[in-house]
C-alpha cells in the first residue's frame, strides 16, 4: 500500500557518514543485550531500515523521516511496509506534524487489519489525539492495549501521560510508580533525546508541581525544523551544489507539504533544475514602461542608466516593461531570475505590483530593491530593500523635530480620506504617544471636495447646540459692545499647537483657507491680536515653492521634511543638479534623487561581483555610498534606507532649510546669513 504523503520524488540520498554511523550503531545493537529483555521478549522483529532511521533521526531527524517517506514512494517490500509506515507516523509525532502522523498510523490501521502492528497503530492515532491532555478514553485506552511492535518512544510518552494521569487523581501510588518505571525503561531504550528530555520535566511535575512552570520546554518547534530544513537545500545552492539543493528541496516538501514556505522550495527545484543560471552583474529593472505609468517609468529608466555610468557602468541593465500589472511583474522577476541569472533586481514601482514582487524575490532569495510606498514590504524579508522614502519615515523625521527642537506636544490632525492619508495620520498619532504627545482631534476629508470649510468647523468644534450657552453669551457681549449679534460666530475651540495636513502642494492652501475661514490662528494670520498661531506641519507632499505663494500667510513657518532639496549648498547635491539639468533640461525631484541613489547602492554591490545571491544580499545590506543626495547612505535591519531628513520651513514666497530663531544679541556670522 502506497504512502499518504503527496509529493513523490526520487529515493532520498543519505550522506555516506550518516550511513556508517547507523552501521555501526546496528552492530553494536546485535551484540549488546536488549534494555529490557525479558520485557520485550515478545517483541517483534524491527527491519535494518526502521533500525537505520531511528538512529539517524538521533541526530537529524528529518534525515530518518526522509529515509522511511522515500522507501514508501518507491516500491516497498510487503512484509517491510507495515513497519516503515508505523515508524513514518512516530517520527512525525515527534516533530508534532500530527496530521502527518495520523495519516500514516490511520494508513497501517485500516489497511493492515490483521497484522501485529494493527494494536501499536490504534495506539499512535491515540496519541496524536490525544496530545498532552487525554480524555478517560483515551487514558483507558492506552493502559488496555498490548501494542507490539510499538517505537519505544511512543511506549515512553504512552506511559508518561499515565504516570501523570494516575497523579493527578493522587490515591495510586503503586502504580504511578509502575508507569514511571515503563516510561524511564522505553525512554532509555529509544535513546531519543526529545523523548527523554520530555519525560524528564514530567518527572519534575510528578516530583513538585510548583517546579514544572520552572522548567524549561524541550519541545521541537515544527517551524524551525522546516527552517533548518531548506537552509540546507540553500547552502548547497550556494555552495554550487545544485544537484543537492535539489534533493533537499524536493525532501522539504515531502516533510513539510503544508509549510508557508512551499513556493521557496519550488523555486529553488527550478533554479536546480536549470543549472542556477547567474550573472553577477546583471541587474534587472522592473518599470511601467508602457500604458498609463509610462512617463514615470520612463523616467526612472533615464535616472537608474544615468547613476549606473556615473558609478562606472558596474551593471549590466535589464529593463523590462511590468505594463503596471501586478500578475506581468511576477512572471518578469522569474524569467529575470531563473532564465537569465540576474544577481539583483530594482523596482517596481506601483503598490500592488511591489508587494506581489517582494513576495516573490523573497521566495527566489533575489535581493530586491523596491521603488514604492508600500507599506511593510520589507517585514520578515531580508531580501527585500526599499530605495523610496514611505511616509512613516517622513512622521519620524518630523516628530523628531517639532517634539524635540520645538517642543511642541499637543497636535491636531486634517488629513484627506485617502489610503496615504491614513497611513500618515496614523503613524503621525503612534509617534506622537511614543515621544508622549497626543493628538487631540483627528478629521479626514473628501478630497474631491471643492470646499473645505466642513471639516474645518468639525476641526474647530463649531457644534453650536452643543455651545448653545456659550454662543448665547458672545451674542450678548457684542450686543452690550453695539457690534451687530448677527454676525457673531463661534470661535474654534483649540487645545493644540500645530496641526499636521498630510496633502499635495496643490490642495493644501484651499484647506488652510477653510481654516482661516473658521477663524483658525494659523501660520502667520491671526483673527485676534493676541492669538497665538498654530503651527502648519506636512510632509514632501508640501514640498513645491508653489505652496508658500499660494498658501501665503496661513502656511507660514509651516514645516515640513524632504530627502531633497535643490537649494541644499552641499558639494554633492549641486553636482548632482547640474549634471541632471544638463541631461534632462530640467531640475530633478525627490523622486529622481531617490532613484539615483538607490541606482548606485546597487552599482556599488555588484562591483565587488558576489559570487551567489546571498552574497549579493549581503554586499546590498552592508553598502555605504560615500556621499548622497537623497539623505541616505545605507540600508538600515529592515531593508529601509537610513536617512537623516532634511528640515524645511516655508517662507514668505519659497519654501527652504529650517534654521534656529538667532539668539536674542546674537551678530550675524557672514554677509550671507545677514542677506
Amino acid at each position: 500500500m502506497s504512502s499518504p504523503r503527496r509529493n513523490p520524488r526520487p529515493p532520498r540520498f543519505i550522506p555516506t557518514s550518516s550511513i556508517i554511523g547507523a552501521l555501526l550503531a546496528l552492530m553494536l545493537l546485535a551484540t549488546a543485550p536488549p534494555a529490557d529483555a525479558a520485557r520485550r521478549a515478545k517483541d517483534l522483529q524491527e527491519p535494518m531500515i526502521v533500525l537505520q532511521s531511528r538512529e539517524l533521526a538521533r541526530q537529524e531527524r528529518l534525515e530518518g523521516l526522509a529515509l522511511l517517506e522515500d522507501y514508501l514512494e518507491g516500491d516497498p517490500k510487503p512484509e517491510l511496509a507495515p513497519w516503515v509506515i508505523l515508524n513514518a507516523g512516530e517520527q512525525r509525532r515527534l516533530i508534532n506534524d500530527l496530521k502527518g502522523a495520523r495519516e500514516h498510523f490511520e494508513q497501517l490501521r485500516s489497511g493492515y487489519p490483521d497484522h501485529p502492528l494493527h494494536d501499536a497503530a490504534v495506539l499512535g492515532i491515540t496519541m496524536v489525539d490525544a496530545g498532552e491532555h487525554p480524555s478517560g478514553n483515551q487514558l483507558a485506552t492506552m493502559g488496555l492495549l498490548t501494542a507490539e511492535g510499538a517505537p519505544a518512544s511512543l511506549d515512553a510518552d504512552r506511559y508518561r501521560l499515565l504516570a501523570l494521569a494516575t497523579t493527578a487523581e493522587g490515591d495510586r501510588p503503586k502504580q504511578q510508580r509502575s508507569h514511571v518505571a515503563k516510561a524511564n525503561a522505553y525512554a532509555e531504550e529509544s535513546g531519543d533525546p526529545l523523548v527523554q528530555a520530555r519525560l524528564s520535566k514530567s518527572l519534575a511535575r510528578i516530583a513538585n508541581p510548583a517546579m514544572a512552570a520552572m522548567e524549561p520546554d524541550h519541545g521541537v518547534d515544527p517551524d524551525q525544523l522546516a527552517s533548518q530544513s531548506l537552509e540546507r537545500a540553500h547552502q548547497a545552492m550556494a555552495e554550487g551544489d545544485a544537484d543537492g539543493a535539489r534533493r533537499a528541496a524536493e525532501s522539504f516538501l515531502a516533510t513539510f507539504p503544508e509549510s508557508p514556505a512551499v513556493r521557496e522550495a519550488e523555486y529553488l527545484i527550478q533554479r536546480a533544475e536549470r543549472g542556477d543560471p547567474y550573472d553577477e552583474r546583471l541587474v534587472g529593472v522592473l518599470l511601467p514602461l508602457s500604458g498609463t505609468y509610462a512617463p514615470p517609468g520612463q523616467r526612472l529608466q533615464r535616472v537608474i542608466e544615468m547613476a549606473n555610468r556615473h558609478a562606472g557602468s558596474p551593471m549590466r541593465l535589464v529593463f523590462v516593461d511590468t505594463q503596471g500589472e501586478p500578475e506581468r511583474s511576477v512572471e518578469l522577476l522569474e524569467e529575470l531570475v531563473l532564465e537569465r541569472g540576474a544577481a539583483v533586481v530594482m523596482g517596481p514601482l506601483l503598490k500592488e505590483s511591489a508587494s506581489v514582487a517582494a513576495e516573490t524575490a523573497q521566495a527566489l532569495h533575489v535581493p530586491l530593491v523596491t521603488l514604492s510606498q508600500a507599506e511593510d514590504i520589507t517585514t520578515d524579508r531580508p531580501f527585500v530593500f526599499r530605495g523610496f522614502l514611505t511616509p512613516a519615515q517622513q512622521v519620524e523625521a518630523l516628530m523628531e523635530h517639532v517634539m524635540g527642537t520645538m517642543d511642541l506636544v499637543r497636535f491636531a490632525v486634517l488629513a484627506p480620506d485617502t489610503s496615504y492619508g491614513h497611513v500618515a495620520a496614523e503613524a503621525f498619532t503612534a509617534a506622537a504617544a511614543q515621544r508622549g504627545g497626543s493628538v487631540l482631534k483627528t478629521v479626514y476629508y473628501d478630497p474631491a471636495a471643492g470646499d473645505f470649510r466642513g471639516p474645518a468647523a468639525e476641526l474647530a468644534d463649531k457644534d453650536y447646540k452643543a455651545r448653545a450657552w456659550e454662543f448665547h453669551k458672545l451674542k450678548e457681549d457684542a450686543e452690550e459692545r453695539g457690534m451687530d449679534p448677527d454676525k457673531v460666530v463661534l470661535p474654534p475651540r483649540v487645545e493644540y499647537q500645530a496641526i499636521f495636513i498630510p496633502d499635495a502642494h496643490q490642495r493644501v492652501p484651499l484647506v488652510v483657507s477653510a481654516l482661516a475661514y473658521e477663524e483658525f490662528a494659523i501660520g502667520a494670520f491671526k483673527p485676534k491680536r493676541d492669538d497665538v498661531p498654530l503651527v502648519m506641519l506636512g510632509l514632501n507632499g508640501w514640498h513645491h515653492d508653489q505652496l508658500a505663494v499660494d498658501g501665503g500667510k496661513y502656511v507660514r513657518d509651516g514645516i515640513l521634511v524632504d530627502a531633497f532639496d535643490l537649494d541644499d549648498p552641499s558639494i554633492q547635491v549641486e553636482s548632482f543638479a547640474g549634471a541632471f539639468q544638463q541631461e534632462f533640461d530640467r531640475d530633478p525631484g525627490v523622486v529622481d534623487a531617490m532613484a539615483y541613489d538607490a541606482a548606485r547602492m546597487v552599482a556599488a554591490t555588484v562591483v565587488d561581483s558576489p559570487g551567489h545571491r546571498e552574497q549579493a544580499r549581503d554586499a546590498l545590506a552592508a553598502v555605504e555610498l560615500p556621499d548622497t543626495v537623497s539623505c541616505g547612505r545605507s540600508f538600515d535591519e529592515q531593508g529601509e534606507v537610513q536617512r537623516e531628513l532634511l528640515v524645511l520651513t516655508v517662507f514668505e514666497e519659497t519654501i527652504g532649510l529650517w534654521e534656529p530663531e538667532p539668539e536674542e544679541g546674537a551678530e550675524p556670522l557672514d554677509d550671507a546669513h545677514a542677506q
